[in-house]
């Protein structure tokens, strides 16, 4: 970024985490890996974020079920 804040963000076989960050607290880095399987059962869902750095990275996923359809009248 302009200010020299530094994210290198990894997207691999459907998955992504954060690799390292410019940031002091590191807490995008230790948010480990999003993938397909684990995205619903983490804190931040499909989200990495880097708030000092001011970075969102996000997983997109398919829904996990297609819309109802109504009947036939």
């Amino acid at each position: 970024q302009e200010d020299g804040s530094v994210n290198v963000i990894v997207i691999r076989d459907g998955s992504v985490h954060m690799d390292y960050s410019s940031c002091e607290n590191q807490l995008c880095v230790q948010q480990g890996e999003v993938t397909r399987d684990n995205w619903s059962r983490r804190a931040l869902g499909a989200h990495i974020l880097c708030l000092p750095n001011r970075v969102d990275a996000e997983l997109e996923v398919e829904a996990a079920a297609s819309p109802v359809e109504a009947p036939d009248a």
